[in-house]
């Protein structure tokens, strides 16, 4: 029977010592990226080590030219060697772990090598040292301590780690096992190494190589980065640790450490990666402008993320600045000049804090110190619009910069008073139509009631109605209120807009004018208006209506037809308001006072 066969061990390592004397062989994949990783050179050939496996490893044909002795001796100095790279290079734990599986001290007990030889020399077993290692421990175990092993001052203990490690890439190779597989056979994210690493890129090369692929290890890691585990980014920052930093990239490297970041600040391998990455930075001359760019700020995926990277920004800053005292940077410039207006930045600003509204952040720490720019700088409100490029479209009345905007206008009115200013008044000297000024801020409305700030500007359009003298009339037809009920945010402002107007009008006048007769406004006031105690404008323009009618009883009962026979429900809950109205006049009832609208 051929050795090489059924005891692959012995192929693998007489290929790495012929390979040492520059000897093809032809079961070692002398093309193979993995195989120019220099695990012998040519300066080791003549260590006594190499000597002695070379005598006793020597390529045969049949297993009668190779004594069970040579072989027994063979693995004797396999394990040997084996269990001293446990015991010199792996923490308590692991040692109890593998201590489980090498031979015990106990001469009685039956040696490993044994086990192994058996099973090697089984013809029905096709299974290396290596793999059967590898289904015991995990190949992230086996790896990471090859990889250790190989960093050994030991030489003997280099070699047999070299044999193994080819031979575990040879076996994945031969399983077809994608770098994916890999990946998740290393467990990288759970015990990051740069051994793992070092593994895992090998194997790629070797991967695309057999395969005429070109898979990238840095997108592999990134997809590390975007899985389910939270852990991932902090683990995986050891393996970014020391020379690691170099050969991923600026970008990549940054990703983990703003990752590693949120997951645990406190962590000393985070803090340990950001100080090697400044330090890096700094003596390549690295700029601020250049670290903005590798943050990559137009991704903005939580508030916690955005605060991290200006963390990550800001604390370069002040490492860079410590080193360079001739000028200074400074963190807004900074993001001002990396988003290249300050309209760009208002706006991410904004976007920030959106994501978690009323929570203390970076984001509304850097919209104060670009409030105080501007007021140092002593603009306008109307010099602070053209800045944030507000009147460029309609959206700069209710947009995401809208709000620092009235920031701004608030502290100076806090020491002037009496300045008085419209940003409405600036659309409209833009030439913007007042229906088109009104259909943005009414839909912003409707999109978000809760919004602090589209008030202030629908105040300051009708504000500016009254100033013009627009009729109740004309604010009905311009606020689009027709097709829209009696709770819409349309409504509630041409309310607020006859009561500034004070002329003595009631809505229900405005209405059954601008609707031109009574079945289309009742249907009208009647949708979302089930509740007939609700206080409000339904309260007041039914009252108004059944008010009007009482003088014609015979329009009352032909408003009830039209009404039911349209839709029965509605003509139900048409009788329903007017037995209150009836209760009310007979004094069983009195209306409450209608709600305050908004001044």
């Amino acid at each position: 029977m051929n050795v090489r066969s059924v005891f692959s061990l012995v192929a693998a390592a007489t290929a790495v010592l012929a390979h040492a004397d520059g000897l093809p062989h032809p079961n070692v994949m002398t093309n193979s990226p993995s195989a120019k990783h220099g695990r012998v050179t040519k300066g080791q050939s003549d260590d006594p080590t190499v000597k002695r496996l070379r005598t006793n490893i020597e390529v045969v044909d049949t297993v009668d030219k190779r004594t069970t002795s040579e072989l027994r001796s063979f693995a004797d100095l396999c394990m040997s060697k084996f269990i001293e790279i446990v015991n010199e290079q792996f923490s308590s734990e692991l040692e109890i772990m593998m201590s489980r599986f090498f031979p015990s001290v106990n001469p009685s007990e039956p040696k490993l090598n044994n086990h192994y030889l058996h099973m090697l020399l089984s013809p029905e077993v096709d299974q290396t040292l290596i793999s059967s290692l590898k289904d015991r421990y995990g190949a992230d175990v086996v790896i990471t301590v090859l990889v250790e092993a190989e960093k050994h001052g030991d030489k003997k203990i280099k070699e047999i780690a070299t044999i193994l490690w080819e031979q575990q890439l040879v076996k994945w190779l031969d399983d077809e096992l994608s770098p994916e597989k890999v990946l998740a056979e290393l467990k990288l994210c759970e015990r990051p190494t740069s051994g793992k690493l070092e593994t895992l890129e090998a194997y790629i090369s070797d991967y695309n190589a057999k395969y005429f692929d070109d898979i990238k290890l840095v997108d592999l890691l990134k997809s590390m980065l975007d899985g389910e585990n939270g852990l991932a980014p902090t683990l995986l920052v050891r393996a970014f640790l020391g020379e690691e930093v170099n050969r991923f990239g600026d970008e990549v490297v940054v990703e983990v450490l703003v990752r590693a970041k949120m997951a645990d600040s406190s962590d000393a391998d985070v803090k340990e990666l950001e100080k090697q990455l400044f330090e890096c930075w700094i003596s390549d001359e690295t700029t601020a402008d250049d670290v903005f760019k590798w943050l990559k700020f137009g991704k903005i995926e939580t508030l916690d993320a955005f605060d991290t990277q200006v963390e990550v920004l800001e604390n370069f800053i002040k490492a860079l600045n410590n080193e360079q005292k001739s000028t200074q940077d400074d963190l807004l410039m900074v993001m001002i000049n990396g988003f290249g207006r300050e309209d760009k930045l208002a706006h991410t600003l904004w976007s920030a804090k959106m994501l978690s509204p009323g929570e203390g952040s970076k984001a509304l720490d850097l919209e104060e110190q670009l409030i105080t720019k501007w007021k140092t700088e002593k603009l306008s409100p109307s010099a602070v619009v053209e800045r944030l490029r507000l009147t460029e479209s309609l959206s700069g009345l209710t947009g995401s910069k809208l709000g620092i905007l009235i920031k701004y206008i608030r502290t100076l009115d806090a020491d002037d008073p009496g300045r008085k200013f419209s940003l409405v008044k600036m659309f409209t000297e833009k030439n913007y139509k007042d229906e088109d000024i009104a259909e943005e801020v009414m839909s912003a409305q409707e999109r978000d009631s809760t919004d602090a700030y589209v008030p202030i500007v629908e105040i300051q359009l009708l504000r500016s109605w009254l100033d013009s003298v627009k009729s109740a009339d004309e604010v009905f037809t311009l606020l689009g209120v027709k097709g829209h009920t009696l709770e819409s945010p349309r409504m509630e402002a041409l309310g607020t807009y006859i009561d500034l107007k004070r002329e003595g009008l009631s809505i229900f006048e405005v209405l059954r004018k601008g609707y031109g007769n009574d079945i289309d406004l009742t249907l009208m006031m009647l949708e979302g208006s089930e509740d007939t105690s609700k206080i409000g404008i339904a309260l007041e323009a039914f009252h108004d209506l059944f008010k009007n009618l009482s003088v014609e009883h015979t329009k009352l009962e032909a408003l009830f037809e039209n009404i039911a026979e349209k839709d029965a429900k509605k003509g139900d809950l048409l009788k329903s308001w007017y037995n209150e109205y009836l209760n009310e006049k007979a004094g069983d009832w009195h209306m409450p006072m209608p709600k305050p609208r908004r001044a």
